[in-house]
Order: C-alpha cells, then structure tokens, then sequence
C-alpha cells in the first residue's frame, strides 16, 4: 500500500505540473504544439489513472470504511475531470486543423459556438450484474463499436462516456456513467447514481440471475433517487435470436416487473446495434417532456402565486 500511494502521489504531481503548463503557454501556442503537448499529457494521464485504479481495488479489499471510499474517490475523479477537458480540447484543435486553409481561421469560433461536449445535459447511469452487457452498450451507442465480449475486463469503480444527440431541434448531451457490476463495489455504487436523470438497469437475457441483480439496483435507486426514471435493458439479444432457446429471462415478467416500478422495458444487442439508439434517445425524449413539464408547472404555480398578491393588494386599498 505505501508503494502504490507514493507512486499515486508522485504520478499526480507530474500530471499536475504538466496540465499548469499547458494552462500557461495555450495561447502562445499553435494548435499542432497544442495537440503534441496534450499527446504528452495523455502518456501521464494513463499512468495515473492506472494507479488510481490500482489505489482503489486495494481500499476495497482491505475493507475500507464507505465514507472513506466515497472521499478517495471524489478526489480521483477530480483528477479524471481535468483529463477529460483537455481531451475536449485536443478534439477541438484536431477538428480545427482538419478543416481547408480558408476555413481555418474561422474554424475555432464556429466549434466554440457549438454545444460543449463538457457540458452534459442528462446523467444517465448504467447499473448491473457483472459482464451483463454495460460497457459494450455505451461502447456502441458512443462510438458505434462492438469488441466483442472476451475484449472487455471488469469495470473498477466507474468509466464514463457522452454523445450527443439531437431531438426536435434540441441538442442533448447524455453523459453515461458506466458502473462496476460487481458486489465488492456495491457500496461506492450510489456515488455515480446520484443526482441522475436516468438510470439503465441491464440484465443479460441468458441469464436469469442477472435479472434478480437488476431488481437489487431497482430497489437502491427507489429508496435513494426517487426522480431518477427507470429502464429496464435486456442485453444480448442476438443470442436469443440465434437461438430462442437461450432465452432465461421472459419478456412478460419483465414488462410485469416494469409495471410495478413504472419502468420502460428495451432489448438491445451491442453486437448488431438493435435496440440501443432506440433506448438512449428514448431516454432524451422523456427528459426533454419532464423539463417541459417542470417548467409549464413551474409558470402555473407562479402565475398562482401572483394573483394571490393581487388579491391581498385589493383587500388592502
């Protein structure tokens, strides 16, 4: 343990120093000095981050107190936050010099114009059993990829992805925060669900238990995030279409299930894509009706509010 904290400390300290002087010299650099100089920074960026992981699988299997997780955890994600704005930067400076001589001295102002990526409208928070589907749902929706399942190794703590997304006009940026499935991280789980707007509970559809893990996270959120909005995602579906009889988990106990909960029920396949836009953007058009809402009420109750005034001024004339 003393190694590792000694190596985290010093890891950050590079990583600090080496994001104070990028902060310094960005404006008297060009955007390719500006792109190497982030490729340098992204070298101890992972390192760190490596660390960091490695800091944290050791805090839980010495059986850390809960409150001490949480406060490690939050300053790790400090540290990850700074890595993602400056990886919004290199993608601002890469798509900048991507465009034609004549464009590129406008090109900047027009990208800054845009929707920051850093910005994210609607949190939405992926939780689940162990290897259910998580990591390749955001893995496809995000960059349309699929790995395939031997590729991907246990989520530690927490990944996070964004995309954005437009609906009637509107342009949303969903920030997903894929969580670890596994039982030893339950405790520093409702770190990453709380305050979302949406939480997608996988379960894999041939397999039964997953689906039992996903009523536990169901009730977690219930008791802790009463606003946040359910989706139940059967993951996998490929599978089930090759083969019916793999199937364990069945479509009517599901919907049954969401009911009760006032769930929506999806089933989706990273592999083929099926399915997956389909529940994300989904997810952006009821966030979009509930905003609507909250605002028509929130006018309403103003509206109230001042005839009352009014009232009380005449009663005093």
């Amino acid at each position: 343990m003393e190694t590792v904290l000694k190596d985290r400390k010093q890891l950050r300290r590079l990583f600090t120093i080496a994001c104070n002087s990028f902060d310094k010299a960005d404006n008297q650099l060009s955007c390719v000095d500006k792109i190497n100089k982030l490729k340098l920074i992204e070298e101890k960026a992972l390192l760190m981050m490596a660390c960091e992981e490695k800091f944290k699988q050791l805090l839980y299997s010495e059986n850390t107190s809960d409150t001490e997780i949480e406060r490690e955890v939050d300053e790790s994600e400090t540290y990850i936050d700074r890595w993602r704005s400056l990886k919004q930067n290199r993608w601002k400076y890469n798509v900048t010099l991507s465009l034609g001589e004549k464009e590129r001295s406008i090109g900047l102002s027009n990208i800054e114009k845009k929707k920051s990526m850093s910005k994210v409208d609607v949190k939405v928070v992926l939780l689940g059993k162990e290897y259910s589907g998580k990591t390749s749902l955001v893995e496809r929706f995000v960059y349309n990829q699929f790995n395939g399942e031997n590729s991907y190794q246990n989520t530690i703590g927490a990944a996070f992805g964004a995309k954005k997304i437009e609906i009637d006009q509107e342009v949303l940026v969903l920030g997903l925060w894929d969580t670890a499935g596994s039982e030893r991280y339950e405790s520093i789980g409702r770190i990453y669900y709380r305050k979302s707007h949406a939480a997608v509970i996988c379960y894999d559809l041939t397999d039964s238990h997953s689906f039992e893990r996903a009523k536990f996270w169901v009730s977690e959120l219930l008791k802790f995030e009463e606003k946040c909005l359910l989706y139940l995602c059967g993951t996998k579906k490929d599978l089930v279409n090759c083969d019916l009889k793999r199937r364990a988990v069945d479509y009517h106990s599901v919907t049954d299930y969401a009911y009760e909960i006032k769930a929506e029920v999806f089933e989706t396949s990273s592999k083929t894509g099926e399915g997956v836009d389909e529940l994300f953007y989904k997810i952006g058009e009821h966030f979009l009706q509930r905003k609507t809402l909250e605002t028509d009420e929130n006018k309403s109750g103003f509206g109230v509010f001042s005839m009352e005034v009014e009232r009380k001024k005449e009663c005093c004339l």
